[in-house]
């Protein structure tokens, strides 16, 4: 199959109003008056992401992201387990991996820790099932910051929210959330997904 069948290509003309997603498409390039524009959607969100900066005369502009969650936030309260139990494996020496799960059979969100093998540098971790009811990854970077490496980049190919935790040394744990869509990426406040940060301080730059 040419992967160029499931991508879509569209413009954003002035006054005419954003066209709709084509479902059989996994995702589509929307170019704007302020930029090049990524859209993906599936059964847990729809996102709108500028990957590049551009001044085209002429079409419409767009904010710098759109973000909607079918199933809703996250309770904000569920990062403080998250907190305690990354804050005990960077004790250990271990970064961790947890993944927030939509329940078709309870019609809810719930908190997994996949089987996974872990160090200071890297976690090696079993999924579980097909993925496809993984709304949000989230790991721990230990006593490190909270931060985007090049591993992250690389692993983090789906379409959905990541986020990072770290800085369990000492101070004020912080985190980093962002979209994630086939290879590209949109820092996005993590109250776009929890109803407050808990104990974290939020590092996930510009709101909306």
């Amino acid at each position: 199959m040419n992967p160029f069948s499931l991508v879509d290509y569209k413009i954003y003309r002035l006054g005419e109003g954003l066209p709709a997603p084509d479902p059989a498409k996994a995702y589509e390039y929307i170019l704007a008056g302020n930029g090049v524009y990524k859209r993906a959607t599936n059964a847990h969100l729809t996102a709108l992401i500028r990957i590049a900066d551009a001044d085209v005369a002429g079409l419409g502009i767009l904010p710098r992201y759109d973000l909607a969650l079918t199933h809703g936030r996250i309770h904000g309260d569920i990062l403080n387990a998250v907190a305690r139990d990354a804050r005990y494996a960077a004790g250990n020496g271990k970064e961790q991996m947890y993944h927030f799960r939509y329940s078709r059979k309870s019609l809810a969100m719930y908190l997994a820790r996949p089987d996974q093998e872990a160090t200071a540098a890297r976690i090696e971790y079993q999924v579980g099932g097909t993925g496809d009811d993984i709304v949000c990854d989230l790991h721990s970077h230990g006593y490190m910051h909270a931060f985007w490496s090049d591993t992250d980049n690389a692993d983090e190919t789906a379409f959905r929210l990541y986020a990072v935790i770290g800085n369990f040394r000492r101070g004020i744990p912080e985190i980093r959330m962002r979209v994630g869509m086939y290879g590209d990426f949109c820092p996005v406040p993590a109250t776009e997904f929890f109803t407050h940060t808990g104990p974290f301080r939020d590092l996930s730059g510009e709101a909306r």
